[in-house]
C-alpha cells in the first residue's frame, strides 16, 4: 500500500470515527432504561457476550436495568441498541459480510435505534467496547472496573467503523499460570480471560487453558506455539536410534534439548528431518481442519529454532551450506522453504511462522523466505533499554539493528520484551515501562506490523511497580494507537487505587520523571539500581505507601494493592541495605522490623487470587529462598570497589552444598565477608595439599587445590598461600555460562556450589554470559597448607567473584 493510499484511508477511518449523524438518545434517566439491547434470533458467542457486557455495564453507569431481547420479541416502535448481526442491521446496510473478521461499525439509523455491528465472529463485541469506553467505561483489571456513574446515560450521536491498530495482540503476563499455581476455582480464571477479551488481546500463553477467543497469528491449537523445532521431530520418538537427526554442537557432539522447547535443535541438512517435520506440520494442519468449523481454522504454524541456542546444526553438511549462504540465516531458510513448497501445494493459505534472531541476523548470500512465511522479530532484551522508547537516543544501536530486519517486503511480526519478572527482577526495582509503551507501538506499526507479542511475566513475588496500569494501557493501545495514553493511565490509577488515587498519581509522576532522567542503560534482563532509587526515594516511597494503607481499613481490596507495591519498595531498600538502613534509621524506623514486613507483603500478593493454601505455602517457600539473596546485600569488596554493579556477580556460602562424606559444611568464620564460608575439612590426608592428586576418588583428574568453573580454572600452589589468611585468586581464563552449566568445583567433587542461577537467558549470545574476570577468596589452614600449623587442614572458601569489562 502507498503512502498516499494509507494517508487517504486514514482520513477516512477518522471521518467515519467523528461523524455524528443523529440527534441525542436517552438511553436511561432516574434509575430507569429507556432502550433494550436486542440481539439476533440465533445470535453468535461473542455477540450475546456484547449483550451481557453492554446490560451489565451501562446498567452499572445509570443504576437501571437493561434488558436484552430477541428481535422478535422487541416491541414495536421501541428505542433499540441492536447487538450484532440483527437483521435490521443487514437491512440497513450492515450485514457481516460488509467487515472483517474484527472489524466493526456504531451507527445511528434513527433517534430510536442505534447499530452495534460488525464481522464474525468478533467484530460487534470490540464495537460493543468501543461503545463503553466512549462513556468512560473499562474493565481494568480481572478484579477491577472503571464504571462511572451517569445518572442521565445519554447517547450523544457518536458514530465510528473501525478495526483494531495491530491485526493480532498479545501479551503475556503469566497470570493464568499464576492462577492455576494458586490453585483457584475456574470462576477466576474466567474473570481474567473475560478481561483480555474486553481489551482485544487474543492469544493463548503456553499449555494454559485456551481463553474465550484466539486471534490472527496467534488463532493456534499447536503446542508449543514458539521455540517448536523439535516436536516436528520428536526427541522421546528418534533420538535414541538416529541422534543424526539432532543438532551437532561445536564440539562435535549430538544432544537432545535440555527441557522442551529449551537449547536443542534439528539437523537441517538431513532429508530425513526434512520429511519428518514436513509430514508432522501436515498432519497437524489436517487434524485441526477436520475437528475445527472452518470460519475458526488456523492458518498460522510456527516452525521456530529452539530457545537459548547460539547457533544450529554444526555438523559438515549444515556448516558447508551456511558457507554458501553466508549466514546460518541462509541454513534455516533453505529448510523452511522447502517444507513451505510442500505446506502451500496443499494448503495454500497457511502461513508458517519463524523467529528472527541473533543467529538470524546476518542476511543469506542465496536464500530468501518465501511469501508464505511469516518473521517474528525480536528486540535484543539483554541490550536494549525497554524503559525508554526505541527512539531515545540510549537505543540508537538497537533501534537501527531492530529496523534493518524488516527488509525485502517480507511479513513480519514483533515480539517486544518489557521488564521482566522472576529471575531477571531479582533484587526488585522500582520502576515503570510506561514512557516506551506508546511511542515504541508506534515505531513498529511504522516499520509495517501488523501483529504484536508482549513479554513482561508479573513477578510471583514482588511486583513491578504499576505493572497491571502497562498491561491495560498497552491493551488498549494495540486497539486504538492513538488513543489518549495519559486519559487511560489516569483512569485507571483513580479506580485501582480509588482512596489514594492522588497519592499514587504523585507517586507514578515521580518514578516516570526519574527513569527518563537516569543516565545508564537498563534493559529487560535486570541491571543496576535507578539512580532515582535513593535512600531518601525508598523512604519516602515507603512512608506515604505506608501513610495511605494506614487510612484504609484492614479489609480493604484498595489497601492491598497498595501492599503489593509496597512490597517492591521495601525489597529494593533491603537489597541496597549497606545504603539505605542510615536513612530509615534516622528517620526512626526500626530497619530489622521491614524484613518481617516484607514477608507478609509478599504472602499477602502470593495469595491475591485466594485459592489452595498448601500451594500459596509452596510458592512462599520460593519467595524465602529468593529473600536470602534480597535480605544479605553483599557488599562490593575493597578490591572491586570502582566496579559497577551490573557488571559483577557473587557466588556466597548460600549457594555451596554441605557434604559430609566429604567433610564439608558451611560454618561460621569471623574472617568471612559474609560471617559464613563453605568449609573443606576432610580428615584424610589424601584430600590436603598444594596440587596433589586425590588418590582416594579414583579419578586422576581430581587435585586437591585445582577449580573450575565454566571452563576459568585455577591451581593454588604453596607459594601462593602463605599464611592462615583469606587472598584473592584469579583464575585463568573467562567464564562462560551455558544453560547446562551446573557448578563451580573444587578438591575433586568435595566443594560444590550450583551455578545454573548465573545464566541469563538470553538470544543466543555468548557474550552475554561471559565474565572475563574470576576470582577467589580462600585461605588455607593446617601444616598440610602452611608449615608447623596447629589448626585443622581445610581450604574455606569465602567469595567467588566474576567480573566482566
Amino acid at each position: 500500500m502507498s503512502s498516499i493510499v494509507r494517508l487517504l484511508s486514514a482520513i477516512m477511518l477518522m471521518a467515519a470515527s467523528l461523524a455524528a449523524t443523529a440527534a441525542p438518545m436517552k438511553l436511561a434517566s432516574g434509575g430507569k432504561a429507556h432502550v433494550k439491547i436486542v440481539i439476533s434470533e440465533k445470535p453468535g458467542r461473542f455477540d450475546g457476550f456484547a449483550a451481557e457486557d453492554l446490560q451489565k455495564y451501562l446498567g452499572g453507569m445509570a443504576g437501571a436495568e437493561f434488558s436484552v431481547v430477541k428481535e422478535s420479541e422487541l416491541p414495536k416502535g421501541a428505542a433499540a441498541i441492536y447487538v450484532g448481526l440483527t437483521d435490521f442491521a443487514a437491512k440497513n446496510g450492515m450485514g457481516a459480510e460488509k467487515f472483517g473478521k474484527e472489524e466493526w461499525r456504531i451507527k445511528s439509523v434513527d433517534d430510536k435505534s442505534l447499530v452495534v455491528t460488525g464481522g464474525k465472529p468478533i467484530g460487534a463485541f470490540y464495537g460493543a467496547w468501543s461503545l463503553l469506553n466512549h462513556f468512560g467505561c473499562y474493565a481494568l483489571t480481572w478484579d477491577q472496573d472503571a464504571i462511572p456513574k451517569v445518572p442521565e446515560l445519554t447517547y450523544d450521536g457518536f458514530e465510528e467503523q473501525r478495526k483494531p491498530s495491530f491485526s493480532s495482540r498479545m501479551i503475556f503476563d503469566n497470570q493464568p499460570g499464576q492462577i492455576r499455581g494458586a490453585g483457584c476455582s475456574q470462576e477466576v480464571l474466567n474473570a481474567y480471560y473475560r478481561w483480555i477479551l474486553r481489551n482485544g488481546i487474543a492469544g493463548r500463553q503456553n499449555a494454559n487453558p485456551v481463553p474465550y477467543y484466539l486471534g490472527g497469528v496467534f488463532n493456534m491449537t499447536q503446542q508449543p506455539q514458539y521455540h517448536s523445532m523439535c516436536s516436528f521431530v520428536p526427541e522421546n520418538k528418534y533420538f535414541k536410534e538416529h541422534p543424526e537427526y539432532y543438532w551437532m554442537q561445536e564440539d562435535g557432539s549430538r544432544r537432545a534439548s535440555l527441557a522442551p522447547g529449551f537449547y536443542g535443535g534439528l539437523c537441517l541438512s538431513n532429508p530425513d528431518v526434512l520429511r519428518i517435520a514436513t509430514e508432522t506440520m501436515l498432519n497437524l494442519i489436517k487434524k485441526d481442519r477436520e475437528k475445527i468449523p472452518q470460519e475458526d481454522w488456523p492458518t498460522v504454524y510456527d516452525f521456530s529454532r529452539m530457545d537459548a541456542v547460539p547457533y544450529f546444526c554444526k555438523c559438515p553438511n549444515c556448516k558447508k551450506i551456511e558457507e554458501e549462504e553466508g549466514s546460518q540465516a541462509g541454513l534455516f531458510y533453505r529448510f523452511l522453504n522447502k517444507m513451505s513448497v510442500s505446506v502451500t501445494k496443499e494448503y495454500p493459505d497457511v502461513i508458517i511462522r519463524t523467529f528472527s534472531s541473533k543467529s538470524m541476523s546476518d542476511k543469506p548470500d542465496r536464500t530468501v523466505p518465501m511469501d508464505n512465511i511469516l518473521i517474528w522479530v525480536t528486540d535484543d532484551f539483554t541490550k536494549t533499554d525497554c524503559f525508554r522508547p526505541l527512539t531515545h537516543k540510549i537505543n540508537d544501536a538497537e533501534r537501527k539493528m531492530f529496523s534493518l530486519k524488516f527488509r525485502d517486503g517480507k511479513k513480519f511480526m514483533v515480539w517486544d520484551y518489557w521488564n521482566l519478572g522472576g529471575d531477571f527482577f531479582n533484587p526488585p526495582r522500582v520502576e515503570t515501562n510506561f514512557d516506551a509503551i506508546q511511542a515504541d507501538l508506534r515505531f513498529f506499526h511504522g516499520l509495517g506490523a501488523n501483529d504484536m507479542f508482549i513479554e513482561s511475566s508479573l513477578d510471583p513475588h514482588a511486583p513491578q511497580n504499576f505493572m497491571p496500569l502497562c498491561y491495560f494501557v498497552a491493551a488498549q493501545l494495540m486497539m486504538n494507537l492513538d488513543a489518549d495514553s495519559e486519559m487511560l493511565a489516569d483512569t485507571f490509577i483513580t479506580y485501582y487505587y480509588w482512596p489514594a488515587a492522588d497519592v499514587m498519581r504523585g507517586w507514578f509522576r515521580e518514578i516516570r520523571e526519574g527513569v527518563a532522567k537516569d543516565h545508564v542503560r537498563h534493559v529487560s534482563s535486570g541491571g543496576p539500581q535507578w539512580e532515582f532509587c535513593t535512600p531518601e526515594f525508598l523512604y519516602r516511597s515507603y512512608a506515604m505507601l505506608k501513610g495511605a494503607m494506614a487510612s484504609l481499613s484492614e479489609d480493604s481490596i484498595y489497601r492491598r494493592r497498595l501492599g503489593y507495591e509496597l512490597d517492591t519498595v521495601l525489597c529494593s531498600t533491603l537489597a541496597t541495605k549497606h545504603l539505605s538502613e542510615p536513612c530509615f534509621r534516622h528517620n526512626g524506623v526500626d530497619f530489622g522490623s521491614l524484613y518481617d514486613e516484607c514477608r507478609l507483603l509478599a504472602k499477602s500478593f502470593i495469595a491475591r487470587y485466594g485459592g489452595d493454601e498448601k500451594k500459596h505455602a509452596a510458592k512462599f517457600a520460593d519467595f524465602e529462598e529468593r529473600f536470602k539473596g534480597i535480605a544479605m546485600q553483599i557488599p562490593i569488596p575493597e578490591k572491586f570497589k570502582d566496579v559497577p554493579r551490573n557488571r559483577i556477580q557473587f557466588l556466597t556460602y548460600q549457594y555451596f552444598h554441605s557434604k559430609p562424606l566429604y567433610g564439608v559444611s558451611i560454618v561460621d568464620d569471623k574472617d568471612a565477608t559474609l560471617g559464613k564460608a563453605v568449609c573443606a575439612a576432610h580428615e584424610s590426608p589424601d584430600y590436603h595439599g598444594f596440587d596433589k592428586v586425590i588418590e582416594a576418588t579414583g579419578k586422576h583428574k581430581f587435585k586437591t587445590t585445582y577449580f573450575e568453573v565454566s571452563g576459568a580454572r585455577l591451581t593454588i600452589k604453596q607459594a601462593e598461600a602463605p599464611d592462615e589468611k583469606y587472598h584473592w585468586y584469579r583464575m585463568d581464563g573467562k567464564a562462560v555460562f551455558r544453560p547446562n552449566t551446573a557448578s563451580f568445583w573444587g578438591q575433586g567433587w568435595a566443594i560444590h556450589a550450583v551455578t545454573r542461577q548465573l545464566y541469563m537467558l538470553a538470544n543466543g549470545d555468548d557474550a552475554d554470559n561471559t565474565w572475563d574476570e574470576v576470582w577467589i577468596r580462600a585461605k588455607f589452614t593446617g601444616p598440610a597448607y602452611v608449615t608447623g600449623s596447629m589448626q585443622k587442614n581445610a581450604i574455606y572458601i569465602d567469595l567467588v567473584v566474576f567480573k566482566r569489562k
